[in-house]
């Protein structure tokens, strides 16, 4: 029996919650760091730490093992470079929040579809509607806002900003290598080797710089492992897992709102307040982003239309001869009288 899809109310409420869950994870990265814990430290225990939660999954699973056997080179050398992204937009996030806000870099980081469209548009040739352009033009008009107001508000220098725009740009190509990965594997087997290659190369980076890996204190470790299970390891599953059922247009607006639940959760937990001019620069890009993920939703709802019309008309055509070989191939109704060999139909049969 085929299992029913959830109702829009359970979906919804899935995608909220997945919000809430991921809006603390820079509130927690910056405690992480407040109590003494160095980013590399974070972010190899954070990634070890998802890797050894999925590691019963797949160890114990003989179909995930298999899987795994019958990847190609090329998808190990994928993996590799989806572990690489995921490593490198970790660690520039969290750099990123040493010299700014948590609301800064939970808006900022949202540019990423931004960036995948650039790199679509130069690397796969796609082409892109004028009003889905002026709005990553406004988007960026609202980064460059929030940019000025918070070093103007809180005397931060653009590294902060240019750390966590590279977050993005490294979400986004997390994001184009993830399209062809997850073509071939499962969502559980991709992770559980992605985040194996991450906390692998968060180590080998934290080792040729010589960076503290502890011993820090249980409240660290404690925050770490809230980071790697909540916010990472559910937080993302639970954006994959919608996409089933909803388009990634949709979840895309609806996720708009998580830098201002961001904001909220800092607030309490670290008692941050943005400026004014914050907001409004946020308000800009989002608004620029909404007019380009509706505009994105209209052309994939226009090629569906065309893909459909197209394979309407591809079945009329193939049926067409098959009409017209049964009308040639029936014999004609035969009067004649029986056994006359000059007619054509029986052949004197």
């Amino acid at each position: 029996m085929e299992k029913k899809a959830p109702t829009k109310t359970r979906l919804y409420f899935t995608i909220f919650l997945g919000m809430l869950v991921m809006s603390f994870t820079s509130p927690l990265l910056k405690t992480a760091l407040n109590l003494g814990a160095t980013s590399e430290a974070v972010t190899f225990y954070r990634t070890l730490g998802v890797f050894l939660f999925l590691l019963p999954v797949v160890a114990f699973s003989p179909e995930k093992r298999a899987e795994i056997k019958s990847y190609s080179k090329i998808h190990f050398l994928m993996i590799l470079c989806l572990g690489s992204l995921k490593a490198i937009g970790m660690l520039t996030w969290i750099e990123g929040l040493k010299y700014t806000s948590v609301f800064v870099a939970s808006t900022l980081t949202r540019t990423s579809p931004i960036w995948v469209i650039i790199g679509g548009t130069i690397f796969l040739k796609e082409k892109t509607a004028l009003k889905a352009v002026s709005g990553m033009l406004l988007s960026f008009v609202g980064v460059a806002l929030i940019g000025i107001s918070d070093i103007a508000d809180a005397g931060n220098s653009w590294l902060g900003i240019i750390l966590v725009m590279l977050c993005a740009f490294f979400q986004a190509g997390d994001m184009l290598v993830n399209r062809t990965v997850r073509q071939k594997g499962s969502l559980w087997v991709t992770q559980f080797l992605t985040f194996s290659v991450a906390f692998v190369e968060v180590l080998i980076y934290g080792i040729i710089t010589k960076a503290n890996f502890g011993p820090f204190s249980p409240q660290v470790y404690l925050v770490i492992a809230a980071l790697a299970f909540f916010c990472t390891l559910l937080g993302q599953s639970v954006s994959v897992w919608v996409l089933k059922y909803i388009k990634a247009a949709t979840v895309s607006i609806v996720q708009l709102i998580s830098p201002f639940i961001a904001a909220i959760t800092a607030f309490f937990i670290l008692n941050e307040k943005p400026g004014i001019m914050t907001f409004v620069g946020a308000l800009v890009m989002i608004s620029g982003l909404y007019i380009y993920f509706k505009e994105e939703a209209k052309e994939h709802e226009h090629e569906a239309l065309e893909a459909a019309k197209a394979a309407e008309q591809i079945a009329a055509s193939e049926a067409m001869p098959s009409a017209s070989n049964d009308l040639v191939s029936s014999p004609a109704a035969c009067y004649c009288p029986a056994g006359d060999s000059s007619c054509d139909n029986c052949e004197g049969n």
